[in-house]
């Protein structure tokens, strides 16, 4: 029987039994959200493919069959997964004041970006006819188109830090499913 998810799962931890959906099920990778007894954060696993081997290593075999391997590995996921939000939960009101700050903080990484890009958008036109009338160098105007991409990029990668350093130490597998369960779990 091949078994593609999503598709529930289910293990014990101590005396606490956790309920979660497999959301991505491959030969070198598994990912799980958990549902009981918290709803929402996810962890996973992968394995290089320089390092899977034989079949045995494998999370499903050739016939999309769940190996025993890929079953250690979705036990080990969920349960991460519930640590995860149990530490989370435990310390809910000091992410809950980084997610605030971060929030607040967004808007003018967002500003910006978009104003970077206005200001890129007439800045490449300009480039552009210069580099086909000959007044510039191809190098020149690809050095430009490099430049821009880099401001871009550097602003997006500074969001994202932002988002990351929320959860600044902690093992995590999605920012964004952490910060809707810290504000699910706020009160």
């Amino acid at each position: 029987m091949s078994i593609l998810p999503p598709f529930n799962w289910t293990t014990q931890y101590g005396d606490i039994k956790l309920e979660g959906l497999v959301i991505h099920c491959s030969i070198p990778d598994v990912s799980v959200e958990i549902i009981s007894p918290f709803k929402g954060p996810r962890s996973g696993s992968h394995m290089p493919y320089f390092g899977l081997g034989t079949v045995d290593n494998w999370n499903i075999d050739r016939e999309n069959k769940l190996t025993e391997h890929g079953k250690k590995n979705l036990d080990y996921a969920l349960i991460e997964a519930y640590k995860l939000a149990l530490l989370l939960y435990e310390n809910r009101d000091a992410y809950y004041q980084r997610i605030l700050e971060y929030e607040k903080n967004l808007p003018a990484l967002i500003t910006e970006l978009a104003e970077l890009k206005r200001n890129m958008a007439e800045e490449k036109k300009i480039q552009k006819r210069l580099f086909k009338e000959g007044k510039i160098k191809e190098y020149e105007y690809a050095g430009f188109l490099k430049y821009i991409k880099y401001k871009t990029d550097q602003l997006k990668f500074s969001n994202e830090t932002y988002k990351r350093e929320i959860f600044n130490g902690v093992m995590q597998y999605d920012e964004n499913s952490n910060i809707e369960f810290v504000k699910k779990y706020f009160e």
